[in-house]
């Protein structure tokens, strides 16, 4: 546990357009040990130049990759998987050993992209894949547990 308290450094703060922060603090249960406070920057994709970006994942040790299951966003999804894997490249990071979640969100709106869909365009190389609605709290624990999970098996990799 110490390991991954030592290994999840606090993020940097950035600020977004409108001034505030977007670096914020989640707190994710552990099962057994605790509660462990993880810092979370929320990074809107159009928000992704190369400076802020590159700021952004200095501190970071992983993303969750929130896609939009509403069909008319499904092209700005696959976009910005393809930028995300392109900046992470850019930074030596390679997406293999890199803790890195997909969430489907807003699968509760009519008529939203199919699972397979997304996974086949989106995730073709499996990544752990959540299905969620955020607004009701469905589906986003999971992805910071596995994200978690991720992270621990990374640091336990670089630290041990």
């Amino acid at each position: 546990m110490k390991a991954i308290q030592q290994a999840l450094a606090p993020a940097p703060s950035l600020s977004r357009p409108d001034g505030q922060s977007s670096a914020v603090a989640a707190e994710m249960p552990l099962e057994a040990n605790g509660t462990l406070i993880v810092p979370v920057v929320l990074q809107p994709v159009s928000a992704s130049d190369g400076d802020t970006w590159a700021q952004t994942m200095r501190g970071l040790h992983g993303v969750i990759f929130v896609a939009d299951s509403q069909p008319e966003r499904f092209d700005e999804n696959v976009e910005a998987m393809a930028d995300l894997i392109g900046k992470l490249a850019s930074l030596r990071i390679k997406i293999d050993n890199f803790p890195l979640v997909v969430q489907y969100n807003k699968r509760d709106v009519e008529g939203a992209t199919s699972i397979t869909r997304l996974e086949e365009s989106i995730n073709p190389l499996g990544l752990p894949a959540f299905a969620a609605v955020a607004k009701d709290g469905i589906g986003a624990g999971e992805c910071f547990k596995a994200l978690n999970l991720l992270i621990e098996k990374r640091s336990k990799e670089l630290y041990s």
